[in-house]
């Protein structure tokens, strides 16, 4: 029989025959697989008869270096793709066989330091094929991988399909099983180098035990490098383990591990250049007091990664008696690291139960490049939802209220505990090394809910239509939100490193917490890192209106507010200057307030700006025709009015009619006057009037900012927002 252009001698098992045979056709079927693995002949395919449980044959043990090639393979289902290429004796005695898989129980080295494998190991194949058996251990602590895939060679394929990994008699998989296991179960197929990893359709459980060395809590299936990896319909099932965070050896190893990035040396890091990562399905089982989930997912890739239809959930059944006092992740639950292309899209996990997430638990973290010197451009963030506990968190020693550990103003441990981790920028750009054109990527259609947390770390891309319950960390980022709500009273949004936020709806969680409404709604000070935030609306104030007195940094940064605590109550919040809705209003105007600007602090470098780019400034409506724009001020306090037309600059836009857009400035079309307009609310102010004459094309709004830079250390000045143009 010819699989992958290998001639494979067939030798059928059957563990369910009276009297075993020679092995060369069904009716004479061997009974069991050889003992040692030194008895199987290279280029030899096992078909074995699907069977019931109570029917198994045991994995051979130990290595065999001649092997080259080796195939076990369960007797195909009709429906299967391998089924046509079965020989017809196979088809005509065993395909109409009911049960799923053929048996096969892996029995490996109980010493944890070391000692001769017990594991099939290979290290010199490079084909090989597991096709629908049920491979498992029993009652068996796991200190090495059952199918040991060693080679360094970079040259072989690996195919398994449609095959189930577990414990015996432990059925985690199915709704009935309740019962909580006797032993931990994982570390199936350890695979080294190869050209290619297929793991298609395919069952994978994943025990943690509470042994002396946590034995189980570690991978299931492991490719330390492959050129391409091809993962598709895969359920894993884990259950929760007894430690987590970083307490025990192996206690935060993920199910399915691709490659592996090492911090302390790129020389001891192993790559899996190619993945496609499709339909992969986490389950979790509570099991009895133990309450950690173990990470399901880990790629390192240096080339192309695409992560698409993934989901995690939680199982509303139970295993054994009792209840965790805590459910949270220990580990990064999937971890997508270093691609230079990626597609990321499609993902769900929901964990209601989920309030606390410990340092470096993040539930998504993706990472990638933004620039590469491969060919082509893939390079995808979109439809990510994550949704944790809102009330139904379990943590009876937090008690959901992990405020103080969310105020650090160290952004090195703003992405630690994240629910979702989106780094792009980070990672290897691909084989050439670096360099290779800049892409921007775009993160669209993301929904985080973790109000008990930070919800989100963004760094070094543009995200768009978000919406988030929980926390807002930004570096060096732009973000459209179009809402946050968080379960806290403040220090709701951090943004450094030349972060541009925008959040429609911001809600804190007033009440919450004694003592903490006063709270600000910003961390730090993030016009210090160069960094802008908008807030349309806000339930809370942003920042203090002490302002900083340092002048190492441009007044152009700023924090501001559209509706702050009230309707209409406009705030904008720079390094050193201030600008707030005040109850002082022009006699005459249509609007019953002023905006109040004042720089009390320091004559740092920078202009206070109303409507700076991107965003837009006030828009009046302009009929055609030679019009001039009025604004009215009143100054209070404040020197050198003489000097009034350099410290307050107004920027008029005017469409015409081609589609550009002509802009003037008062320093070179407009005429500053006294004005003798009352003002109402507070005495001894100075009115001026600011005339632009502006020919209008036709019928438009016209775009004006305001851009004021004044320093003094007790004047302010009043803004009327009744600009007219006529």
């Amino acid at each position: 029989m010819i699989l992958s252009n290998i001639n494979f001698n067939v030798l059928y098992v059957d563990p369910t025959i009276s009297t075993a045979g020679n092995g060369a056709t069904p009716a004479t079927a061997l009974k069991s697989l050889p003992v040692a693995s030194s008895g199987i002949a290279d280029a030899t395919c096992y078909i074995i008869r699907r069977t019931a449980a109570s029917a198994q044959v045991q994995l051979p043990q130990g290595e065999n270096s001649s092997l080259a090639s080796l195939a076990i393979v369960g007797m195909p289902k009709s429906t299967d793709e391998l089924y046509t290429l079965m020989p017809a004796e196979a088809k005509a005695a065993w395909g109409a066989d009911t049960a799923d898989y053929a048996n096969v129980l892996s029995v490996t080295s109980s010493e944890p330091y070391g000692g001769s494998p017990q594991g099939l190991v290979l290290p010199n194949c490079l084909t090989f094929f597991l096709h629908r058996v049920n491979l498992y251990r029993s009652a068996q602590s796991a200190f090495e991988a059952c199918i040991q895939l060693t080679s360094e060679a970079q040259a072989g394929s690996v195919s398994i399909e449609r095959c189930r990994f577990g414990l015996k008699g432990f059925d985690l998989d199915k709704s009935t099983q309740t019962a909580a296991p006797s032993h931990g179960s994982a570390m199936y197929i350890q695979a080294n180098k190869h050209q290619v990893f297929s793991f298609r359709h395919c069952v994978l459980m994943t025990v943690p035990d509470g042994g002396y060395y946590y034995e189980a809590a570690s991978w299931g299936v492991n490719v330390q490098s492959a050129l391409f990896v091809d993962m598709s319909d895969v359920d894993v099932w884990c259950s929760t383990a007894q430690y987590g965070g970083d307490m025990g050896p192996g206690a935060t190893d993920p199910a399915i591990k691709l490659g592996y990035y090492s911090s302390y040396s790129s020389s001891y890091s192993q790559i899996c250049a190619n993945c496609n990562l499709e339909g992969i399905r986490g389950h979790y089982v509570l099991n009895g007091t133990c309450g950690y989930l173990p990470p399901v997912l880990y790629v390192y890739s240096n080339e192309f990664t695409s992560l698409r239809h993934m989901s995690i959930g939680m199982e509303a059944r139970t295993l054994g008696s009792g209840t965790p006092s805590v459910v949270s992740p220990c580990g990064a639950m999937v971890t997508c690291d270093g691609g230079a292309e990626y597609i990321y899209e499609h993902l769900a996990v929901t964990l209601p139960k989920v309030w606390k997430l410990p340092s470096g638990s993040n539930i998504l973290k993706l990472c990638g490049s933004a620039a590469s010197s491969l060919p082509g451009c893939a390079k995808k963030v979109e439809d990510i939802a994550v949704t944790l506990g809102t009330n139904a968190g379990v943590d009876t020693g937090g008690g959901g209220n992990y405020y103080s550990s969310y105020k650090s103003t160290d952004t090195s441990t703003w992405y630690a505990n994240a629910a979702l981790y989106l780094n792009i920028g980070s990672g290897y750009d691909g084989p050439g090394g670096g360099g290779g054109g800049k892409e921007p990527v775009i993160a669209r259609d993301i929904a985080v809910t973790h109000p008990r947390g930070i919800a989100l770390y963004v760094a070094n891309c543009y995200l768009k239509s978000t919406v988030l319950q929980g926390m807002l960390r930004v570096y060096n980022a732009t973000c459209d939100v179009a809402s946050l709500s968080t379960w806290y009273p403040g220090h709701a949004i951090a943004a450094t490193g030349g972060s541009t936020v925008r959040v429609g709806t911001l809600t804190l969680g007033k009440g919450n917490i004694a003592g903490s409404d006063s709270d600000p709604a910003i961390l730090g000070n993030p016009q210090e890192s160069t960094s802008f935030i908008f807030v349309g609306s806000s339930n809370g104030a942003l920042m203090s209106d002490t302002r900083s007195t340092s002048t190492s940094h441009d007044n152009c940064y700023a924090v501001a507010c559209a509706n702050e605590q009230d309707l209409g109550h406009y705030t904008l919040r720079t390094v050193n200057g201030l600008c707030t809705t005040w109850g002082v209003a022009r006699s005459g105007s249509a609007v019953t307030a002023s905006l109040k600007v004042s720089n009390n602090t320091a004559d740092g470098p920078g202009f206070i700006s109303l409507g700076r780019q991107p965003f837009g400034g006030f828009a009046i409506g302009a009929e055609a025709g030679m019009k001039t724009l009025k604004i009215r001020i009143a100054t209070k306090g404040l020197s050198e009015t003489a000097q009034l037309a350099r410290r307050v600059l107004v920027q008029a836009s005017v469409p015409q009619e081609d589609g550009s857009c002509e802009m003037v400035f008062s320093n070179t079309r407009g005429r500053w006057s006294l004005d003798d307009s009352q003002w109402i609310g507070e005495s001894g102010l100075s009115g001026h009037l600011l005339e632009m004459p502006l020919c209008i094309p036709g019928d438009c709004d016209v775009d004006v900012k305001i851009h004021i830079r004044w320093f003094s250390a007790s004047g302010y000045l009043y803004i009327d927002p009744d600009i007219v143009i006529e």
